[in-house]
């Protein structure tokens, strides 16, 4: 009977083990600079703004992408009226743990597939010199471009 505890005991740890990593991986990258308690008030942050814009009717929010880091919420991406880029930034703004917003939503039409391309080789070239540079810890930056316009955010690093 203890051999049976102690080997239900052995998987059941086993099994925990196993998911503690997969949890955190979900909540930011092992090398982030924030604290986990920050890192999951900002995943929670940005799945509650997305959920609303989900949720909301009478708004096109669907093209809006949403990250927030060290509480500042950064709205990207594109909707057709000016109505609906006000709406994004009320509920990014109706988040608890936001502490900033940074709208930069742009109105208008969708962008095509060059104007896209354009926007991922921005990006590519800028993550390639970061990771290059022995100087800079890459994994501190989160970089996008949207329409041309070059995002990069950061977590200041603690030595």
């Amino acid at each position: 009977m203890a051999d049976r505890l102690s080997t239900l005991s052995i998987l059941l740890f086993a099994g925990v083990a196993g998911l503690v990593p997969a949890a955190c991986s979900s909540v930011g990258s092992i090398n982030d600079e924030r604290s986990i308690g920050r890192q999951l008030d900002d995943t929670n942050a940005s799945v509650s703004i997305k959920s609303a814009m989900l949720r909301s009717e009478g708004f096109a929010l669907d093209g809006v992408d949403v990250e927030v880091t060290e509480g500042i919420a950064l709205l990207t991406g594109r909707v057709p009226r000016e109505d609906d880029r006000l709406m994004a930034e009320c509920l990014a703004w109706s988040s608890v743990a936001v502490r900033n917003v940074a709208n930069e939503i742009q109105v208008g039409t969708d962008q095509g597939f060059r104007d896209r391309a354009r926007d991922a080789e921005i990006t590519a070239r800028v993550n390639g010199r970061l990771i290059s540079d022995r100087a800079v810890r890459s994994i501190n930056f989160n970089v996008e471009t949207r329409n041309g316009r070059l995002f990069a955010g950061s977590c200041p690093q603690s030595r």
